[in-house]
C-alpha cells in the first residue's frame, strides 16, 4: 500500500496533467504495489548492486526497483514527471538517482550498471541505438529487460481506440507508428515516434551486440523464478497477432 502522503502527491500532479496523462498516472499507481514487485523478482530484478530504470516516465516501476536493490538511477525526458517522481520517492522513504537524460545518449560510463530495466519507451526513438547504449553501460554479466510492441498491438488501437481521449487518438498513434517503421527501416526518419518491432529483427540486433541468454514472451510472461506468478498487463494476442512482447538477455 502506498502512503497517505504519497496518494496526495499523485493526487496533487494529476490535477495539473492533462487528462490522458493523469489518467494513466492515477491507472498505474491504483495497481497494487505487490504486482510491480513480483513483476520485477519474476525477472530477477532484486539485491542487485546497481540498477537503471531507463524512461522511468511517473516511476512506478522506480519507486519499487529502489526498495528492492542497493542502488537505482532513473532517468526520463520529462523533467515534471521527474519533479513528480523526487516528491513520491521522499514520501516513500526511498531513493533513486535521478537525471534527464534520453536512452539513446545515456549520460554514464561503461559497464556501470548490473542491470537495466525499460519498460514501454524504447520503440519511441532509435531503438537500435538505445539497445548499443544498455550494452555500454551493462557490467559483464548484467541483465537487460525491455518490451516493446508487435503489430497486432496497433491493430488494437486502431480497432478498439482503447483510453481515447480529446487530446490522445489511438487510431492516430496507430497510424503514425507505421509511417514511422516504414521510414526507420528505409533508414530516412522515423526516429522519434512510435514503431513496431518484430521479434526476428530484434534478437538479431541483442545477438549482434553481444547479448546473449535472449528470452522472448508476452507481456508479463517472463520468469526465472518459478515460485512467482507474475500478472500480465496486457493480452498476449489481438486479432490472433502478436501485442506488447518483453524481452530478458544478458550481456556476456
Amino acid at each position: 500500500m502506498l502512503a497517505a502522503s504519497s496518494k496526495n502527491v499523485i493526487d496533487k500532479y494529476s490535477a495539473l496533467l492533462d487528462p490522458s496523462s493523469a489518467g494513466f498516472c492515477q491507472r498505474v499507481f491504483s495497481t497494487d504495489p505487490a504486482i510491480y514487485v513480483d513483476r520485477l523478482k519474476a525477472i530477477g530484478f532484486q539485491n542487485l548492486e546497481s540498477v537503471l530504470d531507463a524512461g522511468c516516465g511517473f516511476g512506478q516501476w522506480t519507486l519499487q526497483l529502489a526498495g528492492m536493490n542497493e542502488s537505482v538511477a532513473a532517468i526520463d525526458v520529462d523533467s515534471g514527471r521527474l519533479m513528480f517522481l523526487n516528491e513520491l520517492l521522499q514520501s516513500e522513504g526511498r531513493q533513486a538517482e535521478l537525471s534527464w537524460s534520453t536512452i539513446s545518449d545515456l549520460a554514464f560510463d561503461e559497464a556501470t550498471f548490473d542491470g537495466i530495466f525499460s519498460y514501454s519507451v524504447i520503440f519511441i526513438g532509435d531503438w537500435k541505438k538505445c539497445l548499443a547504449e544498455f550494452h555500454r553501460v551493462l557490467k559483464p554479466g548484467g541483465r537487460l529487460y525491455f518490451n516493446f510492441n508487435e503489430i497486432g498491438w496497433f491493430l488494437h488501437l486502431w480497432n478498439n481506440q482503447p483510453n481515447a481521449a480529446l487530446n490522445y487518438d489511438p487510431r492516430e498513434v496507430a497510424a503514425s507508428a507505421m509511417l514511422n517503421t516504414i521510414e526507420y527501416e528505409r533508414g530516412t526518419g522515423g526516429l522519434s515516434g512510435q514503431k513496431v518491432i518484430e521479434e526476428a529483427e530484434c534478437r538479431d540486433e541483442l545477438e549482434r551486440l553481444g547479448f546473449i541468454n535472449i528470452q522472448f514472451d508476452a507481456e508479463g510472461e517472463l520468469c526465472v523464478d518459478p515460485s512467482i506468478d507474475p500478472v500480465s498487463f496486457y493480452p498476449s494476442h489481438h486479432d490472433g497477432l502478436r501485442g506488447v512482447r518483453e524481452v530478458l538477455c544478458f550481456k556476456s
